[in-house]
């Protein structure tokens, strides 16, 4: 891997490594650590992953504007007392238990749609782990990721159709208020059966600092706030026709972006 030291005033006599701007060479290995944990998060399975799949119920997003399926998908994901119930469920029924859940046995009688578990415990006593209080968010959750992946879906192939870079950025812009709403889910290691999502959009974040999209300095500060500091930042590049594009300005008093960007813009 190479890296350069850079060059410019407020980055003197530091070093430009990995997409990222570092202090010294101390923190090359901090810059590959994350990397290594974006790549283990890749790999990973919910433990309830099976059991959504099992008992996943039909849903069909109904021919709507994108306005309003947006909307759909935001209210869905701001429902805080089912958040809070869901929380709690999990803490309670499936945290425990975990190391046992994840076991093959545990998870070919998932699959085989089976709810309660007796396990004798190594101490002799039984345990009964019981899986049938998750069915109340079943459904939720899985309209809630319906409406999340159509919405997804769409921006992206917009992104995609679009030959301006200012015109992508701007739907980029959407597709990042979008992955910031609904943070709850997709770095859930409960309600979403991967984090191969969260993972995918990280890379895409860092992708676009090479493009000079600095909104996108916003997204990843708020999904990674231990890579956006005075030692290690995310190296924007400045010298391309997105980067402080007047079309792309986020207003001071945005609803999503404006507080992450007072405390990051100092990066760019």
């Amino acid at each position: 891997m190479v890296i350069t030291r850079s060059t410019t005033r407020a980055n003197l006599n530091r070093i430009s490594y990995r997409g990222f701007i570092i202090k010294n060479n101390n923190f090359v290995e901090y810059v590959d650590n994350f990397y290594n944990e974006l790549d283990i998060m890749n790999e990973y399975n919910s433990v309830l992953k099976s059991f959504w799949i099992r008992h996943k119920p039909e849903i069909e997003i109904p021919s709507i504007p994108l306005e309003y399926r947006v909307k759909i998908a935001i209210s869905l994901m701001n429902n805080k007392y089912l958040w809070n119930k869901l929380n709690k469920t999990i803490y309670e029924i499936i945290q425990p238990y975990e190391k046992i859940l994840e076991k093959d046995e545990s998870q070919k009688k998932i699959r085989d749609g089976e709810t309660i578990f007796k396990i004798k415990h190594s101490n002799g006593t039984m345990i009964c782990i019981d899986l049938n209080p998750l069915f109340e968010f079943n459904y939720w959750l899985r309209l809630m990721i319906c409406y999340f992946c159509n919405v997804q879906t769409e921006l992206i192939f917009l992104l995609e159709k679009s030959n301006s870079k200012v015109e992508k950025s701007k739907i980029a812009k959407r597709i990042f208020e979008l992955n910031i709403i609904y943070k709850p889910l997709i770095t859930s290691k409960y309600a979403f059966p991967t984090l191969r999502f969260y993972v995918t959009q990280v890379k895409k974040l860092i992708e676009f600092f090479n493009e000079g999209l600095e909104i996108s300095l916003y997204p990843f500060g708020i999904f990674c706030p231990e890579m956006v500091t005075d030692n290690c930042y995310p190296n924007i590049n400045k010298n391309t026709e997105l980067y402080k594009n007047n079309n792309l300005i986020i207003n001071v008093d945005d609803p999503i972006f404006s507080e992450i960007m007072k405390k990051l813009n100092k990066y760019y």
